[in-house]
């Protein structure tokens, strides 16, 4: 297990010695002009043909950076690190770290260098500096779009100490804080930017990052990050723009729909609030859709800066940055061996992240301790996913055995429906029959748009026989309609 508080590297660059690179070529090739390629030069590796693709306005013209031939874009698929032999040909400030565009044939010459090359030279293994000083206006400026990993990861180590440092903490959020993120399985990280009036987008990266143990050592252990985008359209009544930094905390339904490269993603979101002058401050409940029809909860926190005012429902399609990913790593690298399987090693670019991590768990097992009621289970039920899109609304509390405490109002309602008093099925009443229409079981959440119905006087029928919140609990029957009816109750 990896101990982020220890703050050792995984494997040391100096250890790995030098990849032999005997049979690669000694000097990088000339480049073919484009001027002189009208078609695509790459040769198929498995029949062996030119490919001859025609160049034009749809068709681009790319060069391979290991043999120089002017290729197509399906021909150059792949992104490879080149041989360290050829840094005396390069320019002085060449990235040796990161991945360049080669054709599919030449990847296969360079496959089998890859592994070692980006243990030696990926930007993961760098150092990254964060400003960790709690007088720098830096942290609170973070850009709603980056492109590298170790920018996304000072993002996420800044909004992280904003949480429960600096001008926007307010003692009253801890609770809520705490109690989302403090059992999170994941934590996604997003500055986004949003430009609305009426309707509008809003466009930002991030990462996710991943718990891989339940803290039972003492201590929390974190998986690499990995990248994400996201990318959407904002309706309802709106005017503004703002940037956001959001953390969500995620189950580990999420995090598997997430990492699941064969369905794409969608985050539906009811929003209400209001960002004005420098920091704003706004929780909120999200769904993540995918195309398999399966959704999950999450929850978030969010510190707005900018003019941004309305209600508004947002959709945003999120997408992990495989090419982020490749060019941090050095090598292609798939988001569920990141964040499910953890066979990716905790890097060192990412130190910053996790010692932040540390810092703010710290803070919140102490006030756990200190205020055991606010994390009080009375009622809960192992909840993978839910095919209901307004789930989270509910906001559901996962604690450390991978089951979710049943929210504080749900708790309330099943209360109240407890101590109602019955009245008589056949009470006359000026307002006519009572109205009820389909209601669900009385053991599952109750949703915010399902509208409760009531008999005469605000109570229940006391007719067992007919009675949806009655116990016994009538039986369902999907074939026979919605729930056995009141004879002095009609449809709605």
């Amino acid at each position: 297990m990896y101990d982020h508080s220890s703050g050792a590297v995984w494997q040391s660059t100096a250890s790995l010695g030098v990849v032999d690179e005997g049979s690669l070529p000694n000097m990088p090739p000339m480049w073919v002009s484009d001027s002189s390629a009208g078609s695509c030069m790459a040769i198929n590796e498995s029949s062996g043909e030119i490919c001859g693709r025609v160049f034009d306005m749809i068709e681009w013209r790319h060069h391979c950076r290991f043999c120089g031939k002017v290729v197509c874009s399906r021909c150059s698929k792949k992104s490879a690190l080149l041989p360290l032999k050829w840094a005396p040909y390069a320019a002085a400030d060449f990235d040796w770290g990161l991945p360049r565009r080669v054709c599919n044939t030449c990847f296969l010459v360079l496959a089998p260098y890859q592994e070692g090359w980006a243990a030696q030279r990926a930007h993961a293994h760098k150092t990254n500096a964060v400003d960790g000083t709690g007088t720098s206006f830096v942290r609170y400026m973070n850009s709603p779009i980056s492109f590298a990993l170790s920018d996304e990861i000072k993002k996420a180590s800044y909004t992280l100490q904003n949480l429960t440092d600096g001008v926007n903490y307010w003692d009253g959020d801890a609770e809520y804080i705490h109690k989302q993120l403090r059992n999170a399985r994941g934590l996604l990280f997003l500055t986004v930017a949003r430009l609305a009036f009426i309707g509008g987008v809003r466009v930002g990266t991030g990462l996710v990052i991943a718990r891989i143990d339940h803290g039972d050592q003492g201590y929390r252990a974190w998986t690499a990050p990995c990248a994400v985008g996201t990318f959407g359209l904002t309706f309802g009544a709106v005017v503004g723009a703002e940037v956001t930094d959001t953390i969500v905390a995620l189950d580990d339904a999420a995090l598997l729909e997430l990492a699941d490269e064969s369905t794409s993603k969608v985050s539906l979101g009811g929003r209400a609030g209001l960002a004005f002058g420098p920091i704003g401050r706004a929780a909120s409940g999200e769904a993540l859709l995918a195309s398999d029809a399966s959704a999950t909860a999450a929850t978030s926190y969010s510190h707005s800066r900018g003019f941004y005012g309305g209600v508004t429902l947002e959709g945003a399609y999120v997408k992990v940055r495989d090419d982020v990913n490749l060019a941090f790593f050095g090598k292609q690298t798939k988001a569920q061996d990141i964040l499910i399987h953890a066979t990716v090693q905790p890097p060192n670019a990412a130190q910053p992240l996790y010692a932040h991590l540390d810092n703010y768990y710290v803070k919140a097992d102490a006030f756990a301790a200190e205020h055991p009621e606010y994390f009080a289970s009375t009622s809960t039920t192992t909840t993978k996913s839910s095919s209901n899109p307004f789930f989270f609304l509910c906001a559901p509390t996962h604690n450390d055995d991978q089951s979710t405490t049943v929210p504080q109002f749900e708790q309330d309602f099943r209360a109240r429906d407890a101590t109602r008093d019955p009245i008589k099925p056949d009470e006359s009443s000026l307002l006519g029959p009572p109205i009820r229409g389909p209601m669900p079981p009385t053991n599952s959440p109750r949703y915010p748009q399902h509208a409760f119905a009531y008999d005469r006087n605000d109570s229940y029928t006391n007719d067992v026989s007919s009675n949806p919140f009655a116990s016994p609990e009538p039986k369902y029957q999907p074939d026979a309609g919605a729930w056995p009816e009141s004879k002095n109750a009609v449809d709605i």
